[in-house]
C-alpha cells in the first residue's frame, strides 16, 4: 500500500512539474527560514562554554552617554567610571570591566604580525565566566592591582606561538610589550560574544586604556558586565546602579553620566536590544511571528 502512494505521488510531480518545483522549494525554503530565526535566538540566548549562566547575567556595551556643557559623548566608560558605578555595587554576584583590541602577537626572537583578538579586563571577569583552565590559572588581583603583565591564552593561540599548550611561565608579546603567560584555557567560540577573546590580560598593564579618557574622565574604552546571584534581582541592581550613578555625577563639576537602557539582559539581546534602544517583547512578537507566518 505504501509502495503504491509513493508510486502515485512519483506520478502527479511528474504530470505538472513547474508546480511541484515550486510547492517542494517553497516548503524547504520556509523550513529553512523559521529554523533560521529560532537557531539566530538560540545563539544569542542560551547558555554554553564559557557563558554558562547568561540567564543571570546583565549588561553595559556601547551603551554610556556622558553630557556637559560643551556637547556630549556616547559609546564606552572610563576605568573610573567603572569602578566608581559598578565595582561599588553589592547587590551583584561579580562584575567586570573590559576592552577588546586587536593586536599582533610574538614570541621573543620571533617577530609576527598577526592580529588576535587581546581582552583587557579585571579578576572578576574570571568569576563572571566559567572558564576551563587547561594549564594554570588566572591572573591574580595583585596582578591587577600592580600592573603585572600576566595573561592568559587560548589552547589554539598557544599552540600557534609555541606548539604547545605547556606554555605557562613562557613570554607573549602583544604589542612589544612582554606579558608572562599563567594560564591557558579551553577555546572560546565566537558566539560567546562577550567572553571571546584570544588573549586575555589586566587591563592596568595598559597605559592607554587607562589614560586615554575625556569628559572628566567618565568617558573611555570599556563595558561591563554583571552576574546576578538570581534573575530576580535584575530590578534591584538597576536601583542600586542608579543610587551610585547619582553619587558620582555628584563628584564632577560638570559632566553627567547615564547608561541608556542599561544594563540590559541577555533576553533583551536576544530579542534585538542594544544599550541605547530597548526592545519591548510586544515589538519583537509582532515582528518575528509575522516573519514566521
Amino acid at each position: 500500500m505504501i509502495k503504491q502512494y509513493i508510486k502515485q505521488s512519483i506520478q502527479m510531480l511528474k504530470e505538472n512539474r513547474l508546480v511541484s518545483v515550486i510547492s517542494i522549494a517553497g516548503t524547504a525554503i520556509s523550513i529553512a527560514m523559521i529554523m533560521v530565526v529560532v537557531l539566530v535566538f538560540q545563539i544569542q540566548f542560551a547558555s554554553f562554554y564559557p557563558e554558562n549562566n547568561r540567564d543571570r547575567m546583565m549588561y553595559v556595551d556601547g551603551g554610556t552617554e556622558v553630557k556637559s556643557s560643551n556637547g556630549w559623548n556616547r559609546g564606552n566608560m572610563s576605568p573610573e567610571a567603572v569602578k566608581e558605578c559598578f565595582y561599588s555595587l553589592e547587590i551583584p554576584e561579580a562584575v567586570s570591566g573590559y576592552a577588546m583590541q586587536l593586536k599582533p602577537l610574538s614570541i621573543p626572537g620571533k617577530r609576527m604580525y598577526k592580529g588576535y583578538q587581546i581582552k583587557y579586563t579585571d579578576t572578576g571577569f574570571w568569576k563572571v565566566f566559567s572558564f576551563r583552565f587547561l594549564i594554570g590559572k588566572p591572573f591574580t588581583q595583585a596582578d591587577f592591582d600592580s600592573g603585572i603583565p600576566q595573561a592568559v591564552v587560548s589552547e589554539s593561540v598557544a599552540r600557534k606561538l609555541y606548539g604547545t599548550t605547556d606554555v605557562v611561565g613562557k613570554i607573549v608579546i602583544i604589542d612589544l610589550a612582554a606579558y608572562t603567560v599563567c594560564g591557558v584555557v579551553k577555546d572560546v567560540s565566537r558566539a560567546a560574544d562577550t567572553a571571546f577573546g584570544d588573549v586575555w590580560v589586566p587591563y592596568t598593564t595598559d597605559r592607554i586604556l587607562m589614560t586615554n579618557t575625556s569628559s572628566e574622565n567618565m568617558a573611555g574604552w570599556f563595558s561591563t558586565c554583571l552576574l546576578a546571584k538570581d534573575s530576580h534581582d535584575f530590578d534591584a541592581i538597576r536601583n542600586e546602579l542608579l543610587k551610585q550613578i547619582e553619587r558620582y555625577n555628584g563628584m564632577k563639576q560638570d559632566a553627567k553620566i547615564n547608561f541608556f537602557e542599561n544594563p540590559i539582559t541577555r533576553f533583551d539581546i536576544a530579542i534585538g536590544s542594544i544599550g541605547q534602544r530597548k526592545v519591548d517583547v510586544k515589538d519583537y512578537l509582532l515582528e518575528t511571528g509575522s516573519l514566521l507566518l
